[in-house]
């Protein structure tokens, strides 16, 4: 799959979601994100390892009789 500037992604093991900067071929996708106390974060990742969120969102209705 390829990556654009901008593309929201995460790491297929898990972790947050974070933002595509830069699409290098030598150094793969540069990503930044904000970890858990607030700090902006940057690093270098295989695009192998990457993928796009899921779109999909649980929604949990509950039927109130009267």
């Amino acid at each position: 799959m390829e990556f654009q500037e901008g593309d929201v992604v995460r790491l297929k093991s898990g972790g947050p979601d974070m933002t595509v900067i830069e699409v290098d071929e030598e150094y793969g996708c540069s990503c930044q994100w904000f970890d858990t106390k607030g700090n902006l974060m940057n690093s270098n990742f295989n695009p192998k390892a990457l993928e796009k969120p899921s779109d999909d969102v649980d929604i949990v209705f509950d039927v109130i009789r009267g």
